[in-house]
């Protein structure tokens, strides 16, 4: 049995072997087999694919020398030269080698698909458009065979309109185009002359590089693309004609042309034209356009359109309307001319614009005009909706036709209004406009043609279309405009209200309703108002005998009758002559009264009707109080002053004394020591200046009466001045000094001295000190006291004085080196001038983190001096050394230091080696890292190079160094 299952694993094993061994032979001699329908193809895959479906014999097909270098020996050159063979490869076509596993592109696939239907010359002689959008990538030796392809039906439509002439080519999408050809019948094809050393040259043939040249009948037209005239062929009967001769006659195909072009258009329409020329030598564009009488007019293109039409055609639009005749004219070879005519007919494109008011009102008429040549006999079709909803014109108010027309809204609402013409083409021309149409508010009401003041009314309005508005109540008084809420009491809505008019006059009211568009409906009526019929005057209750008093009358509907005047005095009846001076009369008067008393004045009348109206006002007479008194010219701020007063008619009442300096009343307590009563005082001026003092008298009315008669007295200050000086400062600061007190009255003289001597301020200090002090800096460190004096008028001087020490500027040098290495002390040292008063802090800053006491990272002392230290480990450092004055200043120093670790390093190898034999060598150890390695070989007692490279190929494989 053991034997048995043996000899069965060998023959599987075999026949395993034999399968592998077949499907590798397969895919070596046919790897096209093996790629997806999705996968990306090769021109050596292709050139298989389409010599097997065109059934070409491969056989013997290699060459010695392959058409291209680079196919030789590859497994596709039998497939490949067998298509040249078959005219279907042209290998001028690839003058830089096949490159038989480059990704073939769909443009030649369909460049050998078209050969291998037999129409290569027909490709060769086919010019113009290939009606895909990217005709541009398209190269041009390519565009005769997409366009066959195209008719062909080899290619068709796509979903883009694209063609992707250059892109790559699945296995699936290049079977499908070859699925789509119809291949001649395979006929063989002559060795290319120029390919087989040996073979007879071919006959001479008309130059293909020549152009074809358009005429200039379009002189905007640029070259078209350079076309191989077509090969003349021998023919019997020479059916194209041609020149005779011994040898037979030459055919030169008609040229042929092919565009499309629509019957009609739109002066605003785009058109592309994108012919097809095929045996075209030269070609014109020219355009007819058919006149009044039927006939063609020739007209220049670029007067009629818009663009240009070329060797590809082009993009135009017609600029007026009217028929045209498109004329595409080509020439072969020998000159015939073959011409296609499509003809069109533009029509215009008609302007349907017209404006509508953003806002209207159902009584305002809105005006459309349409120039009936603009219409070009159509008529417009009017249309229009409301709030949304299509309702017939009969909404509007008036007519609407081809000359626009005149009209109202009829209703309030949202509308939009439609124009729509549909041309011969069946095109619609349509213009819409909206608006909002409000309705029309109204507002009345009415008031009773007179009141009176003390009547209250009501008011009753009545709104139409004033859903959402709101009552604007104005008024007037006699003319003028009145406040609402002042000369009325009561409120006004939408609804009315109950009123009272105040007071009397004739008044205008107005209600206005304002809608959003901001246009105002109002209504207004009128009313007289009357006051209730009254007597009085108006007399002031309290007078002096010093005091004329206007009586001021108030009578209404006082008529022909005239005012009686009588007075009383503290109860008793006097004669108004004796007492008063002054006359009284309907219209009241001007009265003084002689004596002081109490006094009750009476007005009174009859009126027609015989009612009595009356009235009276008492008055108090009060009498006139006077003081005189004098001062002194002149005083100081510590000088007593006394005033002795003369008084009459003052009775109970208290003088009241006031301090005036020219700027009107100030407070007597906070400019004078001292107090004054009706008997006057001592005082004593506490500030100085030019005052007057005034004694205020306050009667029981509250009349003020004031006495100015003492003079003025000038009183000369006290003076003081004082300023500020810091305690400290240094050379390099500037102190802004500001005197206080007064300063700006004199004249400010400075002194200073330093170290208790006097010195000239300009040797010590820069900068300038005037009345007010001034911006100044010590140039000199010592003890300094800077005095500032003024004198008076009276040589009296006032001074002050204040003190600041100067300190100096050190200047500070540290040094340090900038590598160190770990466990290595350095030497730290600070150098400079005026270190003396100062201290020293050291602080250190490892790598990223914050300052520390340097003890933190370092051994060692440092002082301000300097120092030495010790870093035990490797890293970046800055050491910061600052220094503090006996001012609190303080001046930094720092440097930055790289300490390196001190690497160890352990190399391993064997002691012995044999020749030929691959050794190991091996490093290692700590801190390798940022070190470059350098290796040297020596044999015996100098070093031998020469086997350097033979150890480094040994090792290359199995030795690593890391830098």
């Amino acid at each position: 049995m053991k034997q048995k299952g043996k000899r069965i694993v060998i023959i599987a094993l075999a026949l395993l072997l034999l399968i592998c061994g077949g499907i590798y032979t397969v895919y070596r001699l046919h790897p096209e087999r093996f790629v997806g329908q999705d996968d990306i193809i090769t021109r050596g895959e292709y050139a298989a694919i389409l010599a097997r479906d065109l059934l070409l014999n491969t056989a013997n097909a290699e060459k010695d020398p392959p058409s291209f270098p680079d196919i030789d020996g590859h497994w596709s050159e039998k497939y490949i030269e067998a298509l040249i063979d078959a005219g279907i490869i042209d290998p001028a076509d690839y003058p830089d080698g096949f490159h038989p596993d480059a990704p073939i592109t769909r443009a030649e696939i369909i460049k050998m698909l078209v050969r291998a239907e037999g129409k290569n010359e027909e490709a060769e002689n086919t010019q113009g458009h290939s009606e895909y959008q990217d005709q541009s990538d398209i190269k041009d030796d390519d565009k005769g065979y997409v366009i066959i392809g195209r008719e062909d039906g080899i290619i068709g439509d796509t979903d883009d309109n694209k063609i992707h002439p250059n892109d790559p080519v699945t296995k699936g999408e290049a079977e499908d185009l070859n699925d789509k050809t119809k291949p001649e019948p395979s006929v063989p094809t002559p060795t290319n002359p120029s390919q087989t050393p040996g073979a007879p040259a071919p006959s001479p043939t008309p130059d293909p590089t020549e152009k074809p040249v358009p005429t200039s009948t379009n002189p905007d037209e640029g070259q078209p693309t350079p076309t191989p005239t077509p090969t003349p062929t021998p023919t019997p009967g020479n059916p194209g004609g041609g020149s005779g001769g011994s040898g037979g006659h030459t055919y030169y195909p008609d040229a042929q042309i092919r565009f499309e072009f629509p019957e009609t258009a739109h002066t605003d329409s785009e058109i592309q034209v994108m012919p097809v020329w095929k045996y075209m030598k030269s070609y014109t564009w020219s355009l007819t356009k058919t006149a009044a009488d039927g006939s063609q007019q020739p007209v220049e293109l670029a007067e009629a359109v818009s663009g240009t039409l070329g060797l590809e055609g082009g993009t135009i639009r017609f600029k007026a309307d009217g028929q045209y005749t498109l004329t595409a004219t080509a020439k072969n070879a020998r000159g015939k001319e073959t011409v296609l005519s499509r003809q069109i007919t533009v029509y215009p494109v008609i302007d349907l614009s017209f404006d509508l008011p953003e806002t209207t009102h159902t009584d305002k008429s809105i005006t459309l005009t349409f120039p009936l040549e603009k219409l070009y006999g159509h008529d417009i079709v009017w249309m229009a909706t409301k709030d949304g909803e299509t309702v017939q014109t009969t909404i509007l108010e008036g007519t609407l036709g081809n000359e626009g027309g005149t009209f109202v809204f009829r209703n309030k609402g949202e509308y939009t209004l439609t124009a729509s013409i549909t041309d011969n083409t069946g095109r619609v021309f349509t213009h819409c406009e909206s608006t909002r149409v409000y309705p029309v508010a109204g507002i009345s009401f009415d008031l009773p043609s007179a009141s009176h003041t003390d009547t209250a009314f009501g008011i009753s309005t009545v709104l139409t279309e004033a859903d959402g508005l709101t009552v604007d109540w104005s008024l007037t008084k006699n003319g003028e405009a009145a406040a609402l809420a002042d000369a009325v009491d009561g409120v006004l809505t939408n609804d009315g209200g109950t009123v009272r008019f105040k007071d009397k006059g004739v008044y205008m009211l107005t209600g206005t309703l304002t809608d959003e568009t901001g246009r105002t409906f109002e209504a207004s009526d009128t009313v007289t108002v009357y006051p209730v019929g009254s007597i009085g005057f108006y007399a002031p209750e309290i007078t002096h005998t010093d005091e004329t008093v206007h009586v001021e009358t108030r009578f209404d509907n006082l008529g022909d009758a005239s005012i009686e005047w009588s007075l009383t005095k503290d109860g008793k009846a006097v004669d108004l002559a004796d007492a008063v001076q002054g006359e009284l009369t309907n219209d009241g008067g001007f009265i003084r009264f002689k004596d002081k008393g109490e006094y009750v004045l009476k007005a009174a009348f009859k009126d027609p009707a015989g009612r009595t109206y009356s009235y009276t006002a008492p008055v108090k007479a009060y009498p006139v109080p006077s003081i005189s008194y004098t001062l002194p010219e002149t005083a100081h701020t510590d000088t007593t002053v006394s005033v002795v007063p003369e008084t009459s008619e003052l009775g109970s009442l208290k003088v009241e004394w006031l301090m005036e300096n020219g700027l009107g009343f100030q407070d007597f307590g906070t400019y004078v020591d001292g107090t004054l009563d009706n008997s006057g005082g001592s005082i004593r001026f506490k500030h100085a200046g030019t005052y007057e003092l005034i004694a205020r008298i306050t009667d029981e009315t509250g009349r003020v009466f004031l006495f100015e008669n003492g003079g003025r007295i000038e009183v000369l200050p006290v003076l003081g001045i004082s300023f500020e000086l810091p305690e400290a400062t240094h050379t390099d600061r500037t102190i802004d000094l500001r005197t206080r007190g007064n300063n700006n009255v004199l004249p400010v003289e400075w002194a200073i001295t330093k170290d208790d001597e006097q010195v000239e301020p300009s040797d010590v200090m820069e900068g300038s000190l005037n009345t007010y002090g001034g911006k100044i800096r010590f140039t000199q460190i010592g003890d300094y006291t800077l005095t500032a004096s003024m004198t008076d008028a009276l040589g009296r001087v006032f001074s002050y004085s204040a003190s600041t020490s100067v300190y100096p500027i050190p200047s500070i040098s540290l040094s340090a080196p900038q590598v160190w290495y770990a466990g290595e002390a350095g030497t730290v040292s600070v150098s400079g001038t005026d270190l003396a008063n100062l201290t020293a802090d050291w602080t250190v800053v490892k790598d990223d983190g914050g300052a520390e006491p340097y003890s933190n990272y370092a051994s060692g002392t440092l002082t301000k001096e300097g120092g030495s230290l010790t870093f035990p480990t490797k890293g970046q450092y800055e050491l910061t050394l600052t220094m503090t004055d006996p001012t609190g200043r303080t001046f930094v120093q720092s440097r930055n230091l790289t300490v390196y670790p001190i690497p160890s390093m352990s190399l391993s190898l064997p002691q012995t080696w044999h020749a030929g034999e691959a050794g190991t060598v091996g490093v290692s150890d700590t801190d390798l890292e940022n070190l470059t390695a350098g290796w040297t070989v020596k044999q015996g007692a100098a070093p031998y190079r020469q086997h350097l490279h033979v150890l480094l190929r040994f090792i290359r494989h199995r030795l690593r160094l890391f830098a």
